[in-house]
């Protein structure tokens, strides 16, 4: 699994990890959730955002290397 925590949140990256690593049980669903999952996440009274972007099917995954 691959994830970046912006600076800002260094302090929280525990919290953070466990709303990755759960992101199918927790946090709530925004937008449409097609292409790429966001959840939002309550962080000390603050609302951020996590997003899971779906792994691209074999052809796009072959050209994405190229571009």
């Amino acid at each position: 699994m691959k994830y970046v925590v912006n600076k800002n949140y260094l302090s929280a990256q525990e919290f953070l990890t466990d709303c990755i690593i759960n992101f199918d049980t927790k946090g709530t669903n925004f937008g449409n959730q097609k292409r790429n999952a966001l959840k939002l996440f309550n962080l000390n009274g603050d609302t951020i955002n996590v997003k899971s972007f779906k792994v691209p099917n074999i052809v796009n995954q072959i050209a994405y290397k190229f571009f």
